[in-house]
């Protein structure tokens, strides 16, 4: 007799191959890497660009330009970075280009804006830097006949983009106002990049009298001819920071916000019903949605005994007879009155379960089951169950109670789930 509780207790505990803790951790794992997994697809392609080298306002490359989108932000100005179309009609501030060799022509050309724009043409070849994440190495100017079709399809006929041979600290005028001396010194710049041509009104000019910064005619585009008075390399000097915020504020129309376009790179944003999901005014349906299911789950989880078979709307023969008895006391409230009944429906099952004799009185029997009971390690035998029963008042006791004898039934018969 004093090993079966030893024999009981390990047959309780291989009941799976986990523990419920363990499964209770690996589900809430699963779903918090399957929300993750999604959030992550929404919003992927907001993510892109962060790391990435390149002539845009995202990249933090030599020759990316989102040290001029800190830059500005710092001194007070409005910036947005364009992810998706601008609306037709939109006028204030300024938009600014930056396409590169890749840069398509047709994407290019879609970048509606009704306000100025500014195209700032490249200039560098650059190759990825993989000891440094999003960095960029120098491997050479981008000569200005081989410059994408897309970029000289902007500038037009007749248009000349030519470099110096050597570095240069150029001296930078307005070209609007005659005799001016130089406003603009910024640092020393390699192979300075100017332009020159007959639809061009030039808005800058260095010490040359080459056009720097320009206008075409009946437009509103403008071309910054070299893309080192923009880029974080070129910011490096304090000159170079100031002829860029200048530049800027000369083309702002309505003191607008500053707009860096991002779509020819590739960063478009595109239609995600996933994504909808996660913002208003839908994201209130999908939290409903997921409470909902958390109900569900702890729901589940609260449940006890078999699930339930589907049957059919309308019972028939014994059945119907069971179901509107049931509703019957369940309309008079008389529920609790049945949990005493269960008791010793339970109690009898167990009897016949472990052989008790059938002459035992109800003391006899109650008294070999509660010896029985803690031989198997139970917490409780049957007569505080039926204790328990006899004193239930309303439903919630009876649904209490009823879980214990279930329990205490299945372990003393050795039922499986």
């Amino acid at each position: 007799m004093s090993r079966a509780p030893k024999a009981r207790k390990a047959e309780k505990t291989q009941t799976g191959p986990f523990r419920g803790r363990t499964m209770l951790w690996i589900v809430l794992v699963g779903l918090a890497a399957t929300a993750v997994l999604l959030l992550l697809t929404a919003f992927e392609p907001e993510l892109r660009g962060q790391d990435e080298a390149g002539p845009h306002a995202l990249s933090r490359s030599a020759d990316g330009y989102g040290g001029l989108v800190a830059l500005t932000k710092s001194l007070g100005i409005p910036v947005l970075i364009s992810r998706a179309p601008l609306p037709k009609d939109a006028e204030d501030g300024l938009l600014v280009l930056t396409p590169d060799e890749r840069t398509d022509g047709k994407a290019l050309a879609e970048v509606q804006f009704a306000g100025p724009r500014l195209i700032v043409l490249p200039k560098w070849r650059a190759i990825p830097d993989f000891s440094h994440r999003g960095w960029v190495k120098k491997y050479g100017p981008v000569e200005p006949e081989r410059l994408p079709r897309s970029v000289l399809s902007q500038l037009g006929k007749g248009s000349v983009v030519s470099q110096r041979k050597a570095p240069a600290r150029p001296a930078l005028r307005r070209a609007d106002i005659p005799g001016q001396p130089a406003f603009w010194i910024p640092g020393r710049i390699d192979n300075l990049q100017t332009l020159a041509g007959p639809q061009w009104r030039p808005i800058l000019l260095d010490e040359t009298g080459a056009i720097v910064l320009a206008r075409k005619d009946h437009s509103q585009t403008y071309v910054l001819t070299d893309p080192d008075l923009f880029n974080t390399q070129g910011l490096r000097s304090p000159g170079t920071a100031q002829s860029a915020m200048a530049i800027l504020n000369i083309l702002r129309a309505n003191e607008g916000p500053v707009i860096f376009d991002v779509t020819i790179q590739g960063y478009k944003r595109g239609h995600n019903l996933l994504r909808l999901a996660f913002e208003p005014p839908f994201v209130g349906a999908t939290f409903c949605a997921l409470v909902a299911a958390l109900l569900m789950g702890l729901h589940a989880l609260a449940r006890f005994g078999p699930p339930l078979a589907n049957q059919r709307a309308l019972a028939l023969g014994k059945q119907a007879l069971v179901d509107n008895t049931a509703g019957l006391i369940r309309m008079a409230g008389r529920q609790h009155r049945m949990a005493e009944r269960y008791a010793l429906l339970c109690r009898a099952a167990v009897a016949k379960a472990v052989g008790a004799p059938r002459d035992l009185s109800d003391p006899e029997l109650n008294t070999l089951l509660d010896r029985l009971s803690a031989q198997a390690g139970q917490p409780a035998g049957i007569t505080p169950l039926l204790d328990e029963a006899r004193r239930a008042g309303n439903p919630g006791d009876l649904m209490t109670v009823a879980r214990k004898l279930y329990d205490w039934k299945r372990e003393m018969t050795r039922e499986r789930h």
